[in-house]
């Protein structure tokens, strides 16, 4: 129809079945943990920044780039992190890893530009069948990444105390969304709340300072 989209029923058929679909997926409840501060600590050695991303130099400027333990909390059900392949070049916000987690995708945006040196052997082609939050935050970088060392330096870093606090922002902002209860018991088991898909991806967007996104 010479790119009259409008006057194609196929094209107009396959705009009401998406939009059916994104709607069932923005209702659809997801079960997520509850973070536990207990078991969240301001790492030495790693430089957090605003999102929940921190980095750690490993050589002149390289950096191994992760996400902390308030958002591995979030996502208990990852069974898969994927990953660009090594040589990779990408733009400061571009996508550099997915997670693949029960009823979703993870986009994670990079905060800074660069090339990956390496890629964590831990998530090279494996499926995860642990909580990853239980393990050293340090083991849980993502990839290395080869940028500026004006890039490295630009970085916003909190302090121990602006880190902190920003972990109990969050984690109060998620509360009065799934409607948990405030309870001083943070190894209590049972941690698990719902929250609809539309209002978890509104969430990831302002605690990820932008650079996490549901799928």
């Amino acid at each position: 129809l010479k790119r009259n989209c409008d006057a194609c029923d196929f094209h107009q058929e396959m705009k009401r079945g998406c939009n059916l679909h994104q709607s069932r997926t923005n209702t659809a409840l997801m079960n997520i943990r509850d973070p536990e501060i207990s078991i969240i600590q301001y790492q030495p050695g790693h430089q957090h920044i605003p999102g929940h991303f921190w980095y750690k130099r490993t050589g002149i400027s390289r950096i191994q780039i992760g996400i902390d333990g308030f958002m591995w909390m979030l996502f208990p059900t990852t069974h898969q992190v994927l990953s660009p392949a090594v040589g990779s070049l990408f733009a400061r916000n571009q996508c550099f890893a997915w997670l693949l987690i029960e009823g979703g995708i993870i986009y994670l945006k990079t905060p800074v530009k660069g090339k990956i040196t390496a890629i964590n052997p831990a998530f090279i082609n494996r499926e995860i069948n642990s909580q990853l939050f239980l393990s050293p935050e340090a083991d849980l970088w993502l990839m290395e990444i080869e940028t500026e060392d004006e890039t490295i330096y630009s970085q916003n870093i909190l302090t121990k105390s602006e880190y902190i606090e920003t972990i109990e922002i969050d984690r109060s902002r998620l509360k009065i969304l799934t409607h948990a209860p405030d309870s001083n018991n943070d190894l209590s088991l049972s941690r698990i709340s719902q929250i609809t898909k539309k209002d978890f991806g509104d969430y990831l967007r302002i605690v990820g300072d932008g650079r996490i996104m549901i799928c």
